[in-house]
């Protein structure tokens, strides 16, 4: 696996943040969302027991400054998928502490189709409009502290384009993991054109008894007319704080299979919401 020089540490500060906007080389909308969701971060609380949908959820032991920005790094993780195990993949994705290690590049085939598939924060740039349209759109940047966070500071996502009509027999693969101690704000942004056709299979997963922190959110588009298989597995050790926010907007005759495992970390409070949006979307999660 490819490995990069191990960067300076970045405190969840308006210093840190500043360090990491220069650090990125991305178009100046991506850069004025991030900014956007860093204010909005600056100015919320963190979520309490008054709060509706937060108030079974203890946070009052969890501590961002013990963690900071997703960085390149030196080590990578020793783990093996479980999902991908003997399976013939379209193509695949894997990161470590927010950072891509490793993978293998989509089917040429698919891609001459229109086929997108890759690292969302390179593909920001080269389909800018595209991405544009769709990030955060349906995880806003203001929804609370934790998706306010994850705007401001993620460092890889997911990005699958899947073209009216176009069919993806083989599933397409990704693997996220963490180091002790590392961070995970990973995006997944998934986009299917009318009659489109994918299976996505994405698991996280670090070492038992090492630390970490994952800060997330997934955006699905499943339009009209199209069949997507979307199996997620949670695999943190106990000592892992796991935030999420997942969306997925389902079209008129479209499917949606959303099959979650989760096993494992220390809380984990995950905010899953479906929009059945076109007459006769449905879902089975």
């Amino acid at each position: 696996m490819p490995t990069a020089t191990q960067s300076a540490q970045l405190a969840f500060t308006d210093d840190g943040f500043l360090s990491f906007l220069a650090s990125r080389n991305e178009p100046t909308w991506l850069t004025e969302i991030r900014r956007d969701a860093w204010q909005h971060f600056q100015s919320l609380p963190w979520p309490n027991h008054k709060d509706e949908e937060w108030m079974r959820t203890d946070i009052r032991l969890f501590h961002l400054e013990k963690f900071t920005i997703p960085s390149t790094r030196q080590s990578v993780a020793e783990s093996h998928p479980v999902l991908a195990d003997k399976v013939e993949l379209a193509g695949s994705i894997q990161t470590c502490d927010g950072v891509e290690v490793g993978g293998a590049p989509l089917d040429p085939e698919l891609a001459a189709r229109g086929v997108i598939f890759g690292n969302l924060a390179e593909l920001s740039a080269e389909h800018g409009e595209l991405v544009q349209k769709y990030l955060h759109h349906s995880v806003g940047v203001s929804l609370d502290r934790f998706a306010a966070l994850h705007a401001a500071t993620w460092t890889h996502g997911t990005f699958l384009y899947v073209p009216r009509n176009v069919m993806i027999e083989k599933p397409l693969h990704v693997f996220s993991t963490v180091t002790d101690g590392g961070s995970d704000f990973g995006h997944t942004l998934i986009i299917l054109e009318e009659g489109a056709e994918a299976t996505v299979l994405a698991e996280t997963h670090n070492a038992e008894g090492e630390a970490g922190l994952h800060c997330g959110a997934t955006e699905i588009f499943v339009g009209d007319r199209a069949n997507l298989r979307y199996v997620n597995l949670q695999d943190w050790s106990q000592k892992v704080w796991h935030f999420a926010h997942q969306k997925a907007i389902v079209g008129r005759d479209a499917n949606l299979q959303w099959t979650v495992g989760a096993l494992g970390s220390r809380l984990a409070k995950v905010n899953q919401h479906v929009a059945l949006r076109g007459t006769r979307a449905h879902c089975q999660v």
